[in-house]
């Protein structure tokens, strides 16, 4: 692993203004299961490291008749999976979210990171299945 400068935003502008502007010069980090392996496996090597874990309002399930759910990008796999307003509302994306990985996994990964992750695969990892 390539050395990194690490940042904690503690607001969504202090965040922004953290972020490089070139693409792939910087990463960001909630949980942390995802890019520390990229990051270990030299698949990316970004020169700095936002972490967004202490922003406050990122977090937390909710749901509203009219709007639906919401769920913010920071909440954890397993607050969705034992959420007792996604098993009333949406039993199937609590029973999905429950399989998607360890426990150990699920206890420190977020949704917002699992939307946004690379590939597993090694192929599409390397951008060689991108041609």
């Amino acid at each position: 692993m390539n050395r990194f400068e690490y940042a904690s935003a503690k607001s969504t502008q202090q965040a922004i203004g953290m972020l490089s502007s070139q693409w792939g010069e910087t990463e960001i980090i909630a949980g942390g299961t995802d890019l520390l392996s990229l990051m270990k496996d030299d698949v990316v090597a970004p020169k700095r490291v936002v972490n967004i874990k202490e922003i406050p309002g990122l977090e937390g399930v909710s749901f509203d008749a009219q709007k639906g759910l919401r769920i913010g990008a920071l909440t954890r796999l397993v607050d969705i999976a034992e959420s007792p307003v996604v098993k009333q509302h949406y039993p199937r994306l609590a029973d999905d979210v429950s399989d998607a990985a360890s426990p150990q996994i699920r206890n420190m990964a977020t949704i917002g990171g699992n939307l946004c992750q690379r590939p597993r695969c090694w192929y599409f990892r390397n951008g060689l299945g991108l041609l």
